[in-house]
């Protein structure tokens, strides 16, 4: 029970999971089992509703990476958190050094986290 009724710290960490999609099989993750439709997805619009002051934000999944629009959504977020961590398969290579490229050159709190836990 809160002793200070009133005054609550807001967040410091968010975890958002952006896609039940994923193109992986991983025998320790089953989020691909009841992926989601695209057009359910959470959007970058509905995102700027969450305040600013975030230490951590994680982005992921299922793989985020299959997302269209995570530029977008990287161009909400950025400005609401000191650091930003997108957790990937990293089988996306190409799209992913792509967008890393353009995260370093305008985004410079963004990061991406590549799991091989997956692997066999």
């Amino acid at each position: 029970m809160n002793s200070n009724p009133g005054n609550e710290k807001p967040p410091t960490d968010a975890s958002i999971i952006l896609t039940y999609r994923c193109q992986m099989r991983c025998q320790m993750c089953n989020i691909w089992k009841n992926p989601t439709e695209r057009q359910k997805e959470i959007t970058a619009k509905e995102l700027s509703i969450l305040p600013d002051g975030f230490e951590f934000i994680n982005l992921t999944g299922g793989e985020p990476f299959l997302r269209d629009d995570l530029v977008d959504v990287i161009r909400v977020l950025s400005p609401k958190a000191k650091r930003i961590v997108i957790s990937t398969s990293g089988s996306h290579y190409k799209k992913i050094l792509d967008i890393v490229l353009y995260f370093f050159l305008y985004f410079r709190n963004v990061g991406v986290r590549v799991s091989i836990e997956g692997l066999s």
